[in-house]
């Protein structure tokens, strides 16, 4: 056995499984969309391709509207726009967009999920078993724990504890009991965050991470973590909570936490389809023509960007 590696192995581990960040630190209210679920970037600043990946469902369609001339980008940006449009009286209100970018952000999901599973797929059937995962992932195979068990170290335990808490998270995210993950499954299992079948391990590892008392609820103290936060952090963190603490225990229950640790894509959605109609919306009816879309395409799909290929999957290029 390779100690050498298993080590760093237990090194990697361990950094994933360390303290939880602050309260001043983590985000609010955004659910695990991607590697940019912010709509700002860390400096604040607006993220254009935020709006980009919201609008077309695809981090690689996005960046390879990069590559696009402006003229080409308003092309098809005008067919979406179509496909927006579901009551076809030539607006896109803010139901339809809402939902619009509901389906951009499982999308996005199911994307990165592919990618893992095409890593982790060992012999090619489209689906990921746990051993399959754990040597791919972890570079060691199941008889192999049955050696680690042995080591009683506090690393070792941790590693093992972090193996004990994936397999279970895999375990939930096997809907249907195959003992093997799918691809809506994978999907399940990549980004638990955004979905409620993942909800009790999402759950129980915010409480294990945030309830020092173990006393089964989340008090205000420990919600704000023990960094130390300028005041106007503080007040703002602190509003988070009460908005959070449903019933004004001054605590939160495991329903309280999934709503703060799980914020469902329709809320972040809602949010984001403001945010385009307001920067669009030129007549301020509260609804979008399709000539105020497109000159608005930087905004939307950047200038050569845009989702042509997963909303259009079944539309010929010679229809565009």
């Amino acid at each position: 056995m390779n100690w050498q590696l298993l080590a760093v192995v237990i090194a990697l581990a361990l950094v994933a499984i360390s303290a939880p960040v602050s309260a001043a630190e983590r985000p609010k209210g955004e659910p695990d969309i991607s590697a940019k679920a912010k709509h700002t970037d860390k400096d604040g600043h607006h993220d254009a391709s935020f709006d980009h990946e919201a609008v077309t469902g695809s981090h690689k369609d996005a960046e390879e509207f990069k590559d696009l001339t402006p003229e080409e980008s308003k092309k098809r940006l005008a067919v979406l726009v179509g496909r927006m449009d579901s009551d076809g009286n030539g607006k896109i209100d803010k139901n339809e967009l809402t939902n619009w970018i509901v389906n951009s952000f499982k999308k996005l999901d199911r994307e990165d999920a592919a990618s893992k599973m095409e890593e982790h797929d060992e012999n090619d059937d489209k689906k990921v078993t746990w051993p399959e995962y754990l040597h791919k992932a972890y570079g060691y195979k199941v008889e192999e724990l049955k050696e680690f068990e042995k080591d009683k170290s506090p690393d070792m335990l941790s590693f093992l504890q972090m193996l004990e808490e994936d397999k279970r998270k895999f375990q939930l995210a096997d809907h249907n009991h195959d003992g093997s993950l799918d691809l809506e499954e994978y999907t399940f299992f990549t980004h638990p965050h955004n979905y409620d079948i993942m909800a009790p391990v999402e759950i129980d590892k915010t409480m294990k991470d945030y309830d020092k008392n173990s006393d089964g609820f989340i008090d205000e103290k420990e919600f704000m973590g023990e960094d130390k936060m300028d005041p106007e952090t503080s007040k703002a963190e602190s509003e988070h909570f009460k908005q959070y603490d449903k019933n004004g225990d001054g605590k939160l229950d495991r329903d309280e936490v999934k709503a703060w640790t799980m914020p469902k894509f329709e809320d972040s959605a809602a949010t984001e389809a403001e945010h385009l109609i307001k920067e669009s919306d030129k007549d301020k009816d509260g609804v979008l023509s399709k000539d105020e879309i497109l000159d608005q395409h930087e905004l939307w799909v950047g200038s050569q960007a845009t989702d042509y290929g997963k909303h259009l999957d079944d539309m010929k290029k010679d229809e565009l």
